[in-house]
């Protein structure tokens, strides 16, 4: 084979590289190690819109032009954990437990502890008293025996 074609074939392997997450920096870089022994060093390319910090995991490493000085590193990637999920579903979720699943028939699921940490909810219905569970929509405040009715919470 000639050199060119070498050097081809080589820069096609390299376009993409698995690694292994290391560490993670202050400034948001972390580190990790190919399957070829190569140490790289760099933010994490996410998509518009989202952001993680894993704590472990595998590394999808893209070469451009199958050249290590062009490199950029993709989210980490977690192939444990994390609920059940039918074909067409999407899903969020942490090591811990906590997810937040978009079902594929407009269904969105959510398990953890929820905290508002401030703004307005406002729903496409009223809220309906049905007496149990912790949100039962119960029809007159606890504390001050106010009518509690509506689709908005304001102030959360």
């Amino acid at each position: 084979m000639n050199d060119g074609i070498k050097q081809l074939a080589a820069r096609i392997r390299n376009l993409f590289s698995l690694g292994e997450f290391q560490k993670r920096y202050g400034d948001g870089t972390i580190q990790v190690q190919t399957v070829f022994g190569r140490v790289v060093e760099k933010k994490e390319a996410f998509p518009y819109g989202f952001k993680a910090k894993a704590k472990k995991g595998k590394v999808m490493v893209l070469c451009q032009g199958g050249n290590f000085d062009g490199v950029e590193v993709l989210p980490v990637l977690d192939y444990e954990g994390g609920p059940e999920l039918e074909e067409g579903d999407a899903a969020l979720y942490t090591e811990s437990g906590g997810w937040i699943v978009c079902r594929a028939d407009g269904q969105v699921e959510l398990n953890g502890e929820v905290k508002a940490a401030g703004g307005s909810f406002e729903c496409a219905g009223t809220a309906s008293p049905t007496g149990q569970g912790c949100l039962c929509a119960k029809p007159f405040c606890s504390w001050d025996g106010s009518p509690q009715s509506g689709s908005k919470a304001e102030e959360t």
